[in-house]
Formats: C-alpha cells, sequence, structure tokens
C-alpha cells in the first residue's frame, strides 16, 4: 500500500509540475539514482549523509516505492506539504549543482563518471 500511495504521490505531483525528474531507487539505491540523474541532466550533485544510517545502507539501499525527485528550489516547500497531506515520507537528501557527484565526503568529477560510463560495455566486451 505504501509503495502504491508514493507511486501516486509522484505521479500526481509530476502531472502538476512539481517534479522535473523522478528515478525510483529500487535498482542499486540513493547512489545510483543520483549519478545516473546527474550523467542524465549533465550536472552535478551532491546528496548529503545520513547521521542515522551507515554509507552503504544510506547510498545503496534498494528499496521499493522509494524515489529521489528532482524540484525546483522553489517548489520544495510547496512539494512538502503536499507530501505530509499525502501521508508520503518526503525530505531533501541534496542538491544540484557544480561539476562532481558528491556521496557524503567522497566525490568524482561528473566528466569522469560520464567517461567511465559510457565505455562500460565496451571495455567489458573488449
Amino acid at each position: 500500500e505504501a509503495e502504491r500511495t508514493a507511486g501516486s504521490f509522484v505521479r500526481r505531483a509530476r502531472a502538476e509540475g512539481l517534479i522535473a525528474a523522478a528515478h525510483d531507487l529500487g535498482d542499486g539505491g540513493l547512489a545510483v539514482a543520483a549519478a545516473e540523474m546527474a550523467l542524465a541532466g549533465r550536472i552535478g550533485v551532491e546528496i548529503f549523509a545520513d547521521e542515522a544510517l551507515g554509507p552503504a545502507e544510506w547510498f545503496f539501499g534498494e528499496d521499493q516505492g522509494r524515489y529521489l525527485l528532482a524540484v525546483a528550489a522553489g517548489d520544495a516547500d510547496r512539494l512538502l506539504v503536499r507530501a505530509v497531506e499525502a501521508g508520503v515520507p518526503l525530505r531533501v537528501v541534496g542538491e544540484a549543482k557544480g561539476t562532481e557527484v558528491r556521496l557524503g565526503g567522497s566525490s568524482v568529477p561528473l566528466a569522469a563518471l560520464a567517461a567511465a560510463h559510457g565505455g562500460a560495455l565496451t571495455h567489458l566486451l573488449g
């Protein structure tokens, strides 16, 4: 039920123009979703560490019904209010900015990530 509620919330908010992009966390977790969104948007991202969870669980925990949402700064408060009204947990976990993908205290230049991502299949297949 929670997964259905979250999915419906994301669809409605996207239809209303409150969400610029969304990525589920079911395949690789928050770190993979953030990196893929940064590559697609060609802008860096900083994902803040979570003090309550260890880095592996926070950045790489895969879970159905959880999403990383890209939201314009001016729409964030409106979306947070809508989430409370819908009974959907939502919080700010980072921000899009710069030229790096930063996960807590670790970072990689977006250009290096793009090069590795773009050449991965060729490298694997030789």
